[in-house]
């Protein structure tokens, strides 16, 4: 198991992992604004640090290096973040089953 009290390298593991396992968009149809594992890395935020979607967009808007390290310009707006990422978080298989192993969290670049 990987555990870490850092919200940057929780953020990063998050968007790696995701990058394995989700695909870039949820349909052809989507907006290209943001990736799923860009999404996804952010309710894991969401979830380390137990704030609002207002919260970890707050969050992010004052963490522009956090934003880079994950590929993003701006944090998505927090209606962004709800809904179908929401959703497909649920749908994520276990980690288990992903292969943490695979994952060095230790790993700053």
């Amino acid at each position: 198991m990987i555990t870490s009290k850092s919200p940057r390298k929780v953020l990063k593991l998050a968007h790696q992992l995701a990058g394995q396992v989700l695909p870039p968009q949820f349909s052809r149809f989507s907006r290209k604004d943001f990736t799923q594992p860009q999404l996804f890395a952010c309710l894991v935020l969401r979830e380390h640090e137990k704030k609002s979607f207002r919260g970890i967009e707050a969050l992010l808007a004052n963490s522009l290096p956090w934003l880079a390290d994950i590929g993003l310009d701006k944090p998505p707006d927090h209606n962004t973040a709800g809904g179908k990422p929401s959703a497909a978080v649920s749908r994520v298989r276990p980690v288990h089953e992903v292969g943490v192993g695979q994952v060095d969290a230790r790993s700053d670049g």
